[in-house]
Parts: C-alpha cells; structure tokens; sequence
C-alpha cells in the first residue's frame, strides 16, 4: 500500500509523540479550557459582579479564579 510522503509525516506525528509533545498537548488543552472558563464566566443576577469582572484584565481574571477554585 502507497501513502503519500506528506500524509505518512502526518500519520507520523501522531504515531510517535515524544514525551515533551505529549506534555505539550495536555498543556494546549488545559489552556484552551482555562481560556474558555475565563472568557465566558456569568454573574447571574450580579450585574455590577460581571461588569467588574469584565473590566479586569487577563492576568486579574486569572489570578481571581486560581483562588476562587483553588481546594480549600
């Protein structure tokens, strides 16, 4: 069976992921959801809670979360 060199280097990438790539690709995810948490987080029912929160920037919204969800 012939594949194709681009498809092969594609299969590839997948197949045999060193240990760094896969930490990279657990690292992209837990972004991508910290991503998605931040940017989309209501206040029901608190509209001067949201508006206060969506005036913050990136790294405040982060830091409020990381403790507002850290275990207690």
């Amino acid at each position: 069976m012939y594949i194709p060199n681009d498809v092969w280097i594609y299969i590839k990438s997948f197949m045999f992921k060193t240990l760094e790539m896969k930490k990279f690709d657990i690292f992209i995810k837990d972004l991508d959801y910290k991503m998605n948490v931040i940017n989309n987080i209501k206040f029901h029912n608190e509209p001067y809670e949201q508006m206060l929160y969506n005036s913050w920037s990136f790294s405040e919204k982060y830091k409020f979360l990381r403790n507002y969800l850290a275990p207690q």
